[in-house]
């Protein structure tokens, strides 16, 4: 008696039918084939292991493979082998589910093609080092787009895919885990975890990483790749001497204006004990007022106008000013960054959140094929949708493979810029537990080596609703990977008792964005208490520049007062906090002298002994003497920039150069007006004596609408007695303004190539 196994999971049943021939493709009244299953005796299906984890006839029973099988397809279900199976199929798919071949699992096929539909998910694992899944002749492997392959070596090694002279086509999104889970034997320089050989390889090596392994601290894992092998190699690497490192970069929050520890009135009590346990910096600045530069400020230690990244030199030849904008600013690809820092020193490096800091060429999706993404329809709705869904999960994949090239072992819930740039109107919400969760994972994958995190959450930039219906009120099924309804978020309070516990407080509704992301760092926190590693961890808060004027923004307040795209504080002052249990001095202290995002690579670098490894100039300081209980100020001033404007800032003063190309000075002289722009709407009416900033005019008219002086080609502040920056005192303090536009002269002269009319020039 045989059971023919079908792909909506039902069997079909023949019955003493001597002369069935079963052939490639077969069909009865219209059903393929799914797989050639003899009908078990036993109450399971995992032939012969005993723990039977699959009981119904919809899984395959690979000693029942008759003799006459051509193929043998896996659509929609999971299959164990954990011995030698008598007659392998000549080819084998697997259009959904799994296949597992442990212990002294054997199969052999002619060729082989898993996850090439992109609707399905697929796994391959070869467990321990006996299982063995063997390739004859030279026919091909192919690894599909939505499949995931997991190498999990055992003491005594791993378990290879064996091609003999076949070819392994590796197709873009694929995924290939070396899994140390199992692995308790020794890591011996030169050792080597090989996970396929083969004849001949097409595609990339991208999708392939390692997770979970307890290397000891002068050891580490490296890819090789060589004509007819892929494997890890145990290498010598610098023992992390640092402690575990997290920076959280929220977005769009200036300082002093949205957490209890500021000052407001809402519920933030992880950050604040974080602050009563830790160190508070309060004039914390960005080292400019949009997103991909500050953030790639912040991870290089570099000004934005240093950046040599060929699309900001393309739009930017060397020799011209650098009126860079909102993500242009992307970093160079010569591990010249924070995380490749860190990974040079010892450290696993993890990103969750959200990246703006490459593939800005991506905003566009006519762009998307030529990197491997997939385009599908804005108004589609994934939860409903499959194949959109499949799209943007291969997506996700892609675009993480993409991010780890800088430096990054593990990405993850990774959201390459903006929510609008994943271009879905069903994606364009918030969802900080994804986030999260891909943080838990990375910790939990790296808790016995040393990291470094950096976990970039996307509030509260846009968009923003003070109905919480783009963030708690929101769907948390989707997620830039697509619409996933089964995650595990048990980790964080439903969304809507968070919403209630607000409420119930009598607080703000729209703080509970605020509470949202506290509950998501206090999910960090417990991980790393859990886990026993939190007193070594050094946790860093900040965002990535500022925005507004809460209290402006609130209904009857008057006109909105905005800072991002600007030099004004309000755009430039950030929240900072530092909390490392074992390593603050006199936790609590709050330090007032300034500070600047280019301050935090340095820092952590002298953490990590690794002070040397940049080669390109480091523009920030350390701030270790601070963490050592310093109350001196470690710099004077501090300088940002942003499109056609640069600035100083001291303690007391700033002052803030605006100056354009010669072809806007010509045209400023003429007489020229430029088009008056009110947030996303264009007047049609050119009243504007000089361009904004920066080229989003959305963000420029926002910024110049809400600041007088705005236009002003020299500004000054004093900003002991006009902390709002309304009033230039620029010809009222001439020796201030001298003394400050050397200062800028400096600072401008020692960045290469860029000039700045009027401070770079004799």
């Amino acid at each position: 008696m045989y059971g023919i196994s079908l792909t909506n999971g039902d069997s079909l049943t023949f019955r003493e039918i001597p002369d069935l021939r079963l052939t490639t493709g077969a069909a009865i009244a219209g059903f393929t084939f799914s797989m050639i299953a003899k009908v078990p005796t036993g109450p399971g299906s995992d032939s012969g292991g005993g723990d039977n984890p699959r009981t119904t006839l919809a899984n395959w029973n690979p000693d029942a493979l008759p003799v006459a099988s051509k193929d043998a397809i896996i659509n929609g279900h999971d299959v164990t082998i954990d011995h030698a199976v008598a007659n392998s199929p000549a080819a084998l798919q697997i259009v959904d589910g799994s296949l597992t071949l442990r212990d002294s699992g054997r199969l052999t096929v002619d060729s082989m093609s898993i996850g090439e539909k992109l609707e399905s998910s697929v796994c391959l694992m070869l467990k321990g080092s006996t299982a063995s899944l063997s390739h004859s002749g030279t026919g091909t492997f192919t690894v599909g787009s939505s499949c995931t392959v997991q190498t999990i070596p055992d003491p005594g090694g791993s378990s290879p895919l064996e091609l003999d002279d076949g070819e392994l086509v590796l197709e873009i999104g694929y995924e290939w885990i070396l899994d140390g889970s199992d692995y308790t034997g020794s890591f011996t320089l030169g050792d080597r975890f090989f996970l396929a050989n083969f004849g001949n390889l097409t595609g990339s090596t991208d999708g392939i990483r390692t997770r979970n392994f307890d290397l000891p601290a002068d050891r580490r894992l490296e890819l090789k790749a060589t004509s007819t092998s892929l494997y890890y190699e145990v290498v010598a690497q610098t023992a992390a001497i640092g402690p575990n490192i997290i920076i959280i970069n929220v977005d769009d929050m200036a300082g002093g204006q949205h957490f209890h520890f500021e000052g407001r009135d809402c519920l933030t009590p992880t950050l604040d004990k974080l602050v009563s346990s830790g160190l508070r910096f309060t004039s914390a600045f960005a080292a400019a007022s949009v997103c991909g530069p500050s953030r790639y400020s912040l991870m290089t230690s570099r000004w934005p106008s240093r950046n040599t990244s060929e699309q900001f030199i393309a739009r930017y030849p060397l020799g011209t000013l650098g009126r860079f904008g909102v993500s242009d600013t992307e970093l160079e690809p010569d591990d010249q960054n924070l995380a490749a820092w860190l990974q040079q020193a010892g450290y696993r490096t993890g990103l969750v959140g959200k990246g703006h800091l490459t593939d800005d060429d991506l905003n566009q999706t006519a762009n998307w094929p030529s990197k491997g993404l997939m385009t599908y329809p804005s108004n589609a709705d994934p939860a409903t949708d499959a194949t959109t869904n499949a799209k943007m999960r291969h997506n996700h994949r892609v675009l993480c493979q993409r991010m780890r090239a800088f430096g990054f072992d593990y990405v993850s819930s990774y959201y390459k810029a903006n929510l609008a740039e994943l271009r879905n109107q069903s994606l364009n919400v918030h969802n900080q537990e994804w986030i999260t969760k891909g943080a838990l994972d990375f910790i939990e994958e790296n808790r016995n080596e040393r990291f470094f995190l950096y976990m970039a959450p996307t509030i509260n930039h846009g968009p923003v609703r003070d109905d919480l219906s783009k963030t708690l009120g929101a769907d948390k099924g989707y997620t830039s990977a697509g619409y996933l309804p089964n995650e595990d978020y048990s980790f964080m309070p439903e969304r809507q008792s968070i919403i209630d516990e607000v409420t119930d407080a009598g607080k703000e509704l729209i703080s509970a964005r605020e509470t949202w992301l506290d509950y998501s760092i206090q999910a960090l926190v417990n991980k790393l208490a859990a886990l026993g590693i939190r007193d070594d961890t050094l946790i860093l808060f900040t965002s990535d520049h500022g925005e507004k004027d809460l209290n402006s923004s609130r209904p009857g307040q008057g006109p909105l007062i905005f800072g991002k795209s600007s030099l004004y504080d309000l755009g430039m002052r950030v929240p900072l906090i530092i909390n490392w249990p074992n390593g603050i001095d006199s936790p609590g202290h709050i330090y007032d002298e300034l500070v600047s995002h280019v301050d935090i690579a340095p820092t952590l670098l002298a953490l990590a002994g690794a002070s040397s490894l940049p080669t390109r100039p480091v523009d920030g300081v350390s701030l270790l003497p601070v963490l050592n209980g310093s109350r001196t100020a470690v710099r004077d001033d501090l300088f940002a920039e942003i499109g056609y404007a640069r600035a100083v800032r001291t303690k007391n003063r700033k002052y803030i150069a605006v100056r354009y190309t010669p072809d806007i000075d010509d045209l400023i002289d003429s007489g020229h007006l430029w088009e008056r722009v009110e947030g996303n709407t264009a007047t049609g009416e050119f009243t504007e004596p000089r361009p904004y900033y920066v080229d989003n005019r959305q963000l420029g008219s926002l910024a110049a609408n809400s600041n007088p002086t705005y236009f002003d080609d020299d500004q000054l502040y004093n900003l002991d007695s006009d902390p709002d920056e309304d009033t230039n005192i620029y010809f009222q303090e001439p020796a201030t303004a001298s003394e400050l536009k050397k200062r800028l002269f400096e600072y401008i002269g020692d960045i290469p190539d860029r000039p700045f009319r009027g401070f770079s020039d004799d």
